[in-house]
């Protein structure tokens, strides 16, 4: 379990651990990368610098830990006009 503490509705950043934002995700210098834990790595994207990278690589973390934890997510309505 990533939280802290028990959560009702919403999931604030304090509730978050610091081991969130870890997992396959990496940066390397302005590339955000996957490890397959095989050997290999993907590259995701290239960001315009490292701080955007890094900050990419916590969210994508930070989404992958949520989805396995079993926390439901807001999915957006694409038919909205």
């Amino acid at each position: 379990m990533i939280l802290k503490e028990n959560y009702d509705k919403y999931i604030t950043k304090d509730m978050l651990t610091k081991d969130s934002y870890r997992g396959n995700y990496y940066a390397n210098k302005n590339a955000v990368m996957y490890d397959l834990q095989n050997g290999k790595q993907n590259v995701v994207c290239f960001c315009d610098n490292i701080g955007t990278a890094q900050g990419i690589v916590e969210g994508l973390n930070l989404l992958d830990k949520l989805e396995a934890d079993g926390v439901e997510l807001k999915q957006l309505n694409k038919d909205k006009k």
